[in-house]
């Protein structure tokens, strides 16, 4: 069935602001394919405020997890500020390692990724299966909630991202 989050078209926007280090490592990481990496993001949705999440992905080989938490619009613009002192109240991940990252190894901003997103839901094993589409990317100037951040396309028009993900195996 269709994920409950879309709207009659049966899709939504997602656009994230992605963080990296002083020394890159999460890009380094990535382009050199190494299986146990990191990466942190905020995302919202529709290009609204109503929902902020701060997010921790980790991947060692096949295997993905992610970490999330809800910020609220004033915690966002603190990150921004390069001020994480917020995370330190809650007991809860990933906000002890954005605060590490942020603190020891000079964790900011460094790229805007936009979408719009086709979700299907299948309740065994949690399956779902997305289709991106519009894939956009810019520089992080700007409100993430401005409707018109400037974005480029980085895909022709057809292109779209296929993902399938699910628990334990695949039905």
């Amino acid at each position: 069935r269709p994920d409950e989050n879309a709207d009659e078209t049966g899709e939504y926007h997602i656009r994230s602001l992605y963080f990296d280090d002083r020394d890159d490592a999460s890009l380094a990481t990535k382009i050199a394919g190494v299986d146990e990496r990191e990466k942190f993001r905020v995302r919202i949705y529709n290009k609204s405020d109503m929902v902020i999440r701060l997010e921790q992905k980790l991947k060692k080989n096949e295997y993905i997890l992610k970490r999330s938490c809800a910020i609220t619009k004033q915690e966002y613009q603190m990150l921004l500020d390069g001020d994480g002192s917020f995370l330190l109240e809650r007991g809860k991940p990933p906000c002890g390692a954005v605060y590490a990252a942020l603190t020891q190894r000079g964790l900011h901003p460094v790229k805007i990724v936009d979408y719009v997103r086709e979700a299907y839901v299948y309740p065994i094993e949690d399956v779902r299966i997305t289709f991106d589409k519009d894939l956009k990317s810019g520089r992080p100037c700007g409100s993430i909630f401005d409707k018109n951040l400037p974005v480029v396309p980085i895909a022709d028009a057809e292109t779209m991202i296929l993902e399938v993900k699910f628990n334990k195996y695949l039905p």
